[in-house]
């Protein structure tokens, strides 16, 4: 069996020990353009004019978020207050909110309500159900199944039976 590499471990962590990258003299104070200071100065202001930016950038953003939840918000309540009036308006003409099988919203008199429950009762009791029907459409494409390898079989036994003729009596 082989024995697979160990990496040497910290003993706290578990994982091998990070070094520090070696110090490297910087090529500005070498040449001798800037001083050590003037050079640090130089990069902290960078380094803040670079903060400033991510900052405005994150307020800029937090600021188009909010805008947005508060379109959103309004949109919202324009909604509600439409289907609010909707159901008021209907509500007071004794109509009574009916969603139907596909999903679309009617407004109907509790007559028309009755109606249709007694419509869909008798449509039950009548004809055939929907597992009948799926049925019948499974039959009818077995059936198409069955007639077509009939059809290639017969077609089979006709090439062979010819191959076999000519091959006893050429």
């Amino acid at each position: 069996m082989t024995e697979m590499p160990t990496v040497p471990r910290n003993d706290e962590q578990g994982f091998a020990p990070l070094r520090d990258p070696p110090e490297v003299e910087s090529p500005f104070v070498a040449d001798g353009g800037l001083s050590a200071a003037e050079e640090e100065a130089i990069r902290q202001r960078a380094r803040a004019r670079l903060r400033a930016q991510e900052e405005a950038d994150r307020a800029r953003e937090r600021a188009r978020q909010e805008e947005r939840l508060l379109r959103l918000e309004a949109e919202r309540l324009r909604w509600q207050i439409v289907e609010d009036e909707t159901e008021r308006f209907h509500r007071e003409r004794g109509r009574v909110r009916y969603v139907s099988s596909g999903g679309q919203v009617l407004w109907l008199s509790p007559d028309d309500i009755s109606t249709r429950r007694a419509h869909r009762v008798r449509g039950r009791r009548k004809g055939r159900s929907h597992r009948t029907r799926r049925t019948g459409s499974v039959i009818a494409i077995t059936l198409r199944v069955a007639g077509v390898s009939l059809a290639i079989a017969f077609g089979l036994i006709l090439v062979l039976g010819a191959a076999i003729y000519i091959v006893e009596y050429a």
